[in-house]
């Protein structure tokens, strides 16, 4: 199998293959008596025209009776770079510029307990691992009617928006990880292409036999390896279980796709027009794959949009409550377990946040502008997801933050029950309604 440095060095071969072919056609063959100079009428008659080196440069010069080859030689050549020349450096992205933004969406989706190559939702994090803490404690001992409306916010439904943002974070992983692979993949396809096109060329020169050689394109199966996703939603809220079922989606579509790209004829013209479509194949495919990226990713931002409340926790609702100290019975050690607990939560969503980052500022995988899904390929829909998960979780972390700063604050006045730890409480409350990042309200 060819490499894609080894592309240079092959298309010279590939042009001379192809001339030689192109004169086989006419029964003109290298000449018996000095092949690397002459093409001679059945290899041997008189009337000859001059080969191109072994690069395919030069020659169709005639001796004896009939006009210059050197037109139609230019034109062969001219073909072969118009095939070729879109998949040279510098238009051919190698995947390499990607692997960081699929470093850091991976960091973060898994720390929100989601993974885009894991395989489900995860249960194991410190997220689950504390919100569990917490939710039993204050069930098993707390009791008045704050609990109620403080377990429905910060544990219920902040796991599910928790769960949301991670498998966003999840098919940006998905996303990356394609084009981290599926491009060098693509590299090596364009250059074993055009090698098996020489050889089949140069098959067909030397005896004129059919050519036949099918190739099954690697970027379909790196691609289809790297979008391993989210299986199951396991007991997550029907939202996310709909943002998975997304991604298993586009996982399938990807996975279906038909590798096999054959260089077959039995002329010049029929195995060059199968050269040229087994290369544009390669940009089919791309495009393909990553038509079912950004249809993933758009549709996941839809749903953002459309269900706010599930994947910002500053959406959520609060129920009524007023923090008076009768609502309210708890030991300080159980409380200081809830605060701590919720602290190990706040800790990891701010990890999640450092890790995320922000969207890559240019695209990953620049290219020709006519291989893949144009020349933005997947950079647009996955630079909208990225900004909408990058604020979501921002709006949640903070939001959470002041759940326990509320949490705090409603314990003081449960202990203290005077009037600076009420105003705190006033302060806090008021701090909790937070505007949101999403554009409502």
């Amino acid at each position: 199998m060819a490499t894609y440095e080894e592309l240079p060095g092959i298309i010279g071969p590939l042009k001379r293959a192809a001339i030689d072919a192109y004169m086989a056609d006419q029964s003109f063959t290298p000449d018996i008596g000095s092949p690397e100079s002459y093409y001679s009428f059945w290899g041997w008659l008189p009337n000859s025209y001059d080969r191109p080196n072994t690069n395919g440069e030069g020659g169709g010069a005639v001796t004896g009776i009939g006009s210059s080859m050197a037109p139609s030689f230019d034109n062969i050549r001219a073909r072969v770079d118009g095939a070729v020349s879109r998949w040279l450096e510098p238009s051919l992205p190698d995947g390499s510029k990607a692997s960081g933004p699929l470093t850091a969406v991976r960091s973060a989706a898994a720390t929100l307990g989601a993974s885009g190559t894991g395989g489900a939702l995860e249960a194991n994090g410190v997220i689950e691992r504390s919100s569990e803490s917490v939710n039993t404690t204050i069930l098993t001992n707390i009791s008045g009617s704050f609990t109620t409306p403080f377990l429905n916010k910060y544990y219920s439904q902040f796991l599910n928006v928790a769960h949301g943002i991670g498998v966003a974070c999840a098919m940006l992983e998905i996303n990356y990880s394609v084009q981290s692979k599926a491009w060098p993949a693509a590299r090596t396809d364009v250059a074993t292409i055009c090698d098996n096109a020489r050889q089949a060329l140069s098959t067909f020169a030397e005896d004129t036999a059919d050519a036949l050689l099918k190739y099954g394109l690697t970027v379909v199966a790196t691609a289809a390896g790297a979008v391993a996703s989210i299986a199951t939603a396991g007991a997550a809220a029907p939202l996310v279980a709909a943002m998975v079922t997304i991604a298993g989606t586009a996982t399938m579509a990807i996975q279906a796709l038909d590798s096999a790209a054959t260089i077959n004829g039995s002329s010049y013209d029929e195995i060059m027009e199968s050269f040229e479509s087994a290369l544009e194949k390669v940009s089919t495919t791309i495009s393909e794959q990553e038509d079912a990226l950004v249809t993933m990713m758009n549709e996941a931002v839809s749903k953002m949009h459309a269900n706010a409340a599930n994947f910002d926790l500053d959406k959520v609702q609060f129920g009524d409550f007023t923090g008076t100290a009768e609502m309210i019975d708890i030991k300080q050690y159980r409380a200081d377990l809830v605060s701590d607990n919720m602290l190990n939560v706040s800790d990891s969503l701010g990890l999640a946040k450092t890790a995320l980052g922000s969207a890559p500022a240019t695209n990953p995988t620049p290219r020709d502008g006519t291989i893949g899904a144009g020349a933005s390929g997947t950079h647009t829909a996955a630079t909208s997801l990225y900004d909408l998960a990058v604020g979501c979780l921002a709006s949640t972390a903070q939001e959470y933050s002041l759940g326990r700063d509320l949490f705090n604050a409603t314990i003081d006045d449960y202990f203290q029950n005077d009037q600076t730890s009420k105003t705190k409480i006033e302060q806090v409350w008021n701090s909790e309604k937070i505007s949101d990042v999403m554009g409502g309200s």
